[in-house]
């Protein structure tokens, strides 16, 4: 998994860590990205949480949204 993180393939972290790892996708011109949350054995309140704070603070993050 840490290879996987540190090649920016599995985001792990804050929010902040997450919209810092989209930023560099959509600099590079990356448009749609698929997300899972739910990995490994995490209990479903830990990823209930995990959705909700991307949908709180990563979905409405102005520097992820598309520019035409």
């Amino acid at each position: 998994i840490r290879g996987r993180v540190s090649e920016g393939v599995v985001a792990v972290g804050t929010p902040d860590n997450l919209i810092k790892l989209l930023e560099t996708y959509r600099r590079i011109g990356v448009d749609q990205m698929l997300m899972g949350v739910q990995f490994g054995g995490l209990e479903r309140g830990r990823i209930t949480r995990s959705m909700e704070l991307i949908d709180k603070y990563v979905i409405p993050e102005p520097k992820l949204q598309q520019v035409e």
